[in-house]
């Protein structure tokens, strides 16, 4: 069975990899390269619900960008969804 149910993600060291897609090269094919995993919140948004977290090495697919930026261990970027 596949799950679709999509998250919102806010990377902590992945944010430097994702930070090269541009709404041109969305749908995009991303790996969790954080050694600590990836975060998924319900909601774009620091405060948001924590409801997972995605494993080193994990294949995620990247097809939204949202226009709101937060700011995280000093990084800031845009929030993206996957699924």
């Amino acid at each position: 069975m596949v799950n679709n149910k999509k998250f919102w993600i806010i990377p902590v060291i992945f944010l430097l990899v994702i930070k090269t897609i541009i709404a041109d090269e969305l749908p995009s094919v991303r790996y969790v390269i954080s050694k600590d995993g990836l975060n998924q919140r319900e909601t774009a948004s620091i405060s948001s619900k924590k409801i997972g977290t995605l494993l080193y090495g994990t294949r995620i697919i990247i097809y939204s960008k949202n226009d709101q930026k937060s700011t995280f261990d000093g990084i800031t970027d845009y929030w993206y969804k996957s699924y």
